[in-house]
């Protein structure tokens, strides 16, 4: 038998979730071929480079306005202090998420201060991504309604 675990996206990567590890090490000690993939790793590595994070940055500007002061009416919107603080920090953030997660991947990560720093472009990075995701999901209304009779 062969199966294929997925782990979907939109988790935060600095905290793996090991529910698929821990399945696919028992599946394969009992003889069950497994192939484990990671799709939220895969998109954050794929999203958090230079390139994506400055065209990003310039989309946030084109929907919020220089000043975040044009919010999109299609989204939940992040408070506009956190809009106005990734115009402040794209450019830093950008130039430092690659070398941050070459950190993160090496034994440098646990040097102390060059793994926190690492970790803080991840986690700011990836703090900036959300307002440009295209219509996030509004929050579920789970109340029931009465019928009239």
């Amino acid at each position: 038998m062969k199966i294929m675990l997925l782990f979907p996206p939109n988790w935060t990567p600095s905290m793996p979730h090991l529910a698929l590890p821990t399945l696919s090490a028992y599946l394969r000690a009992k003889g069950v071929k497994v192939i484990q993939r990671d799709l939220n790793l895969e998109v954050f590595d794929r999203i958090l480079t230079r390139d994506y994070l400055l065209k990003s940055f310039k989309r946030l500007q084109e929907l919020y306005g220089k000043k975040a002061d044009r919010p999109p009416k299609d989204r939940i919107l992040p408070p506009r202090e956190k809009v106005l603080w990734a115009f402040q920090e794209a450019e830093n953030l950008a130039r430092d998420v690659e070398g941050a997660k070459a950190v993160i991947r090496s034994e440098a990560f646990f040097e102390g201060g060059r793994g926190k720093r690492a970790f803080e472009v991840v986690m700011g990075a990836r703090a900036c991504l959300p307002p440009l995701l295209p219509r996030q999901p509004k929050p579920a209304k789970l109340h029931r309604r009465r019928s009239r009779r």
